[in-house]
């Protein structure tokens, strides 16, 4: 994309007078301008030299402009203005195929990930992990469920790679990942080596106890109040639990539909 299409800066002016009429100017070296808007006859000076102000002053603003929108809340009405007001400045209004548009999104976000780290909690089974091959010892009724066997096969989950892949770009762009699983830790071994495999072996991990059959919800919830800052952002799959970090204020991605 080119980022300078018009002609280049500093703009000046000057009004109309017996030799010239009025006229926005870039002045490319002494004895070289080029003409950027010239002054209709009908105009008067008054309204002349005020619109050749504003004229003069355009590339400054648009500047100016975007080095706010870098920064500014994006939730604002301000901000879809100043944006709409950039497009239709650079031309990107008017691109049919939104290239322009698309490539100010992305680095938009290159910037917020670089100036901003997140802090973003992974769940683990059926998130990151994908353990339909054993949900048959706990798809049990209550006083039946084989939550040891459950477990134990946990080294031959599945990877849900696209949810792992989104830990690893996180990682990799300076933000704080963690992934905070209700597996028992008398699987820390198996489960730890099942992350090295899937390339996310460096990521902080953490689990309950071995021997803690607190809810899934009450755990983590628990977890949350013991930390001195709050994730940005969670992605889970159990409702429950999805349910429980909404409701204490965290964006949380529902993966799956985890309605057990």
């Amino acid at each position: 994309m080119n980022k300078t299409k018009h002609t280049s800066s500093p703009w000046s002016w000057h009004g109309r007078s017996e030799d010239h009429n009025g006229s926005v100017y870039y002045l490319k070296r002494p004895g070289h301008a080029y003409a950027v808007a010239m002054q209709p006859r009908y105009v008067s000076a008054e309204q002349w030299e005020a619109d050749a102000r504003l004229i003069a002053a355009a590339p400054d603003l648009l500047d100016a402009l975007q080095a706010v929108v870098r920064i500014a809340d994006r939730k604002t009405v301000e901000f879809d203005k100043a944006r709409a007001a950039i497009a239709r400045a650079t031309g990107a209004a008017n691109d049919p195929d939104g290239q322009e548009l698309r490539q100010h999104a992305v680095m938009g976000i290159e910037r917020a990930m670089s100036t901003r780290a997140m802090f973003v909690v992974f769940d683990l089974d059926g998130t990151l992990a994908i353990n339909d091959h054993r949900q048959h010892f706990v798809q049990r009724p209550v006083g039946q469920k084989d939550w040891r066997s459950f477990f134990a096969a946990c080294d031959k989950d599945g990877l849900f790679w696209q949810i792992a892949r989104i830990a690893q770009v996180l990682d990799a762009t300076g933000n704080r990942v963690e992934i905070w699983s209700g597996r028992s830790g008398e699987v820390i071994d198996k489960t730890t080596a099942w992350l090295a495999v899937n390339g996310l072996g460096h990521i902080p991990f953490r689990c309950r106890d071995e021997g803690d059959h607190t809810p899934d919800h009450e755990l983590k919830k628990s977890w949350l109040e013991e930390c001195s800052q709050k994730p940005d952002l969670i992605f889970d799959d159990r409702s429950s639990v999805v349910a429980m970090w909404r409701e204490n204020g965290i964006a949380c991605a529902q993966v799956a539909d985890g309605n057990f």
